[in-house]
């Protein structure tokens, strides 16, 4: 319950201030850098709470630098990219809301294959 109600102040005090909130609704990415579980909890809170539209966003490289030991030997030859895949209005129903992760997380997934096939000079 915590959880929520913290979520719940940080999305109040977004649309108060006028900022764009970030939630990576997998947490943190898998050891091996494929997309990992989502949860929908927060992604739910957030949005009953701001009503925003929904940015799709692929990441990559983050977790190739997750410790000062990756960070030492990764950072100057790893890259990081971040691309917007689609925005989404906001979902007004739990249905909706699921549907938008689910594709995300597909759009997500599919992104990060086509990175990771490009060859080694173009990554």
């Amino acid at each position: 319950m915590y959880a929520m109600k913290v979520i719940s102040d940080f999305g109040k005090r977004v649309i108060e201030r006028n900022q764009i909130p970030i939630l990576f609704p997998e947490g943190t990415r898998t050891r091996d850098g494929n997309v990992g579980k989502f949860y929908s909890a927060g992604f739910r809170k957030l949005n009953e709470c701001t009503r925003l539209p929904i940015a799709t966003c692929a990441l990559d490289g983050g977790w190739q630098i997750r410790d000062l030991k990756n960070i030492m030997t990764n950072l100057k030859n790893g890259s990081y990219r971040v691309k917007v895949l689609k925005v989404f209005e906001s979902p007004s129903t739990k249905e909706e809301e699921v549907r938008i992760l689910e594709e995300s997380r597909s759009l997500i997934q599919a992104q990060l294959e086509a990175w990771r096939m490009l060859p080694a000079n173009q990554r």
